[in-house]
């Protein structure tokens, strides 16, 4: 986008996995752990992202007026309308559609499938 190209960001700055991308207070978890002692600790959604993962500044930069956390929250049938004209984007997403996966939303995380 032109927001990250004028500051200068690589493609690192859009992972919630580097310390550029990710949330601070939440160290890109989009949740924080609350050690409860005696008993189970409990997640409970972090308050400075919202659960988006992302720093506030990485999800000011848009694409076609998405944020990369808006991206990531698209269904797989949703996205091939977004990337119709993307064709490396596209194909592996036709490949999870065509195997009747289309309902899985592109930043799932994996132990929800």
């Amino acid at each position: 986008t032109l927001v990250a190209r004028q500051r200068g960001w690589t493609k690192s700055r859009f992972s919630f996995n580097h310390k550029l991308g990710q949330c601070p207070t939440c160290e890109g978890r989009g949740a924080i752990q609350i050690e409860m002692h005696f008993l189970s600790d409990v997640w409970v959604r972090c308050e400075s992202c919202h659960g988006r993962r992302y720093a506030e500044p990485v999800l000011d930069a848009r694409w076609k007026g998405r944020s990369i956390a808006d991206v990531l929250d698209l269904r797989v049938e949703e996205a091939l309308e977004l990337f119709e004209n993307h064709r490396r984007i596209r194909r592996p997403l036709e490949a999870l559609r065509d195997v009747g996966l289309g309902y899985l939303r592109l930043g799932q995380p994996l132990n929800t499938l």
